[in-house]
């Protein structure tokens, strides 16, 4: 366990399970791994964000003050989490955004929103499939095969270009600056790879299950929260300009 400031980081390795969890302000974020599963909970301002694992699959449910447990409420919306066979169903609420991830097989089907902004990223075997909204722009593209994809444009900003098979993935401009992910606001949003294929240009919450690159969330300007069952990379969290927490099973730093 790791104390900077506020924010308290710990990670624990029980046997080739990695359970971390991390707190960032107000926030929780929890990552642990139970065989080739991982289960979340993250907790934003009043909201709190759950992942469950039963059997292979993930469950996700979201309480918001009143809410409702196994969906996720904002307003008068209300976002339901189900589980089909190996297929995972989540939704997590931050602030009034509601996003959703959901796993079947090997695809990974994603709704992100961002203040007004609807951003959709669905993988389908090495497919990937993207469209974002930024302020009035509307910015989509898929490739299937050598396929570029995923271009968009923040200001005069070009955001986020990602290549399966040669593979460059997520390359960001802020100012004069390349970030090597996503951009949202002045929050920087995880870009995974799974396999060939590139999953997640989505701000808070994606999980894969099998290659399983699971979560990436923003609090604030922070970044909270990746974990990486396999290869395994687990829990990294940015508070400020601080990287707090790494965890690697294997080679298998641990802190």
């Amino acid at each position: 366990a790791a104390v900077v400031g506020a924010v308290v980081v710990g990670a624990a390795v029980v046997g080739a399970a990695v359970v971390g969890a991390a707190v960032v302000g107000a926030a929780v974020v929890a990552a642990a791994v139970v065989g080739a599963a991982v289960v979340g909970a993250a907790v934003v301002g009043a909201a709190v964000v759950g992942a469950a694992v039963v059997g292979a699959a993930v469950v996700g449910a979201a309480v918001v003050g009143a809410a409702v447990v196994g969906a996720a409420v904002v307003g008068a919306a209300v976002v339901r989490a189900a589980v089909v066979g190996a297929a995972v169903v989540g939704a997590a609420v931050v602030g009034a955004a509601v996003v959703g991830a959901a796993v079947v097989g090997a695809a990974v089907v994603g709704a992100a929103v961002v203040g007004a902004a609807v951003v959709a990223a669905a993988v389908v075997g090495a497919a990937v499939v993207g469209a974002a909204v930024v302020g009035a722009a509307v910015v989509g593209a898929a490739v299937v095969g050598a396929a570029v994809v995923g271009v968009a444009v923040v200001g005069a900003a070009v955001v986020g270009a990602a290549v399966v098979g040669a593979a460059v993935v997520g390359v960001a401009v802020v100012g004069a600056a390349v970030v090597g992910a996503a951009v949202v606001g002045a929050a920087v949003v995880g870009v995974a790879v799974v396999g060939a294929a590139v999953v997640g240009a989505a701000v808070v919450g994606a999980a894969v299950v099998g290659a399983a690159v699971v979560g990436a969330a923003v609090v604030g300007a922070a970044v909270v929260g990746a974990a990486v069952v396999g290869a395994a990379v687990v829990g990294v969290a940015v508070v400020g300009a601080a990287v707090v927490g790494a965890a690697v099973v294997g080679a298998a730093v641990v802190g």
